[in-house]
């Protein structure tokens, strides 16, 4: 895929969709995700490791990201997922889900470069670290890696809230905490919590699957 479509709906009753192109030149796109600060900047992810992003709707020539060095794009491999943390407008925070060199699925954080900034710094880069020690997810084949990043309407806005990392061959869907503050107790079942560095397991997590 070398263009990015925008989906647009008529407003008159039984109205047929449209689809109208937005910007094109994207190399193998995997996400196109809103910047929740700026109504008027979108982040466009590759496959390949670059982060690229659109201002007024024109794609901007340098990147946001650049992390094709740290990046196995391959099949199903490659950088698969990202998204922007509710706070973003205060702390500058994002999350990257990619396989890096070795095979393995890497959540790594980075912080924008200035306020408001378009792009990260790549010095900012924290490897979120799992209850085995490990800064990755094993990934035991090449392909169905998943990668999709999403943050959930756990927590209001003002807080961190709740990332959800999807690893697929790993056999778990991750729930996480980036922030460490308390989450809430509640009786709906939801993906087991994975601590990163400075948070706990909360009560409500799955049975049976303590810190997984």
């Amino acid at each position: 895929f070398a263009a990015l479509a925008i989906i647009c709906t008529c407003t008159r009753a039984g109205a047929q969709l449209r689809s109208e192109l937005g910007a094109g030149g994207f190399t193998q796109p995997v996400a196109f995700v809103q910047d929740p600060s700026d109504s008027t900047v979108q982040v466009v992810a590759q496959q390949d490791g670059r982060i690229r992003f659109l201002k007024n709707s024109t794609v901007q020539p340098t990147d946001y990201l650049a992390l094709r060095g740290v990046v196995r794009n391959s099949g199903e491999q490659g950088l698969l997922g990202f998204a922007f943390a509710p706070d973003y407008a205060s702390t500058g925070r994002v999350f990257v889900n990619f396989i890096n060199l070795a095979g393995h699925t890497v959540i790594a954080r980075f912080t924008r470069n200035g306020a408001p900034g378009l792009s990260a710094d790549l010095a900012s880069r924290f490897d979120l670290r799992w209850p085995d020690g490990q800064r990755f997810i094993t990934q035991p084949f090449a392909n169905h890696n998943g990668g999709n990043l999403a943050f959930g309407p756990d927590v209001p806005k003002a807080a961190a809230g709740e990332l959800y990392v999807l690893a697929y061959n790993s056999g778990n869907l991750y729930r996480i905490q980036p922030s460490g503050a308390p989450l809430p107790v509640s009786g709906r079942q939801r993906p087991p919590m994975v601590p990163a560095t400075g948070t706990a397991v909360p009560r409500d997590n799955l049975p049976g699957s303590p810190g997984r």
